[in-house]
């Protein structure tokens, strides 16, 4: 995320503090791996999400990745 590539990633733990579905990234349940494809190809092929959905996974970084909070 603080590199501004969007995530990908099963939805398991404590993924969804971090990766917020369809804003920074995309969640999918645990083996669902059709998800998985069609969420990767969707970001190889849709340029203007894959930098907006990176730039809000830095931003998310920005307001909520201090060792502080």
């Amino acid at each position: 995320l603080s590199c501004q590539v969007p995530v990908v990633a099963t939805n398991v733990g404590s993924v969804s503090e971090s990766v917020i579905n369809q804003w920074n990234g995309f969640t999918f349940p645990s083996g669902d791996e059709r998800e998985l494809v069609d969420r990767v190809v969707q970001l190889l092929t849709d340029r203007d999400m894959n930098i907006e959905l990176g730039q809000n996974g830095r931003e998310h970084v920005i307001r909520n990745g201090s060792l502080d909070n």
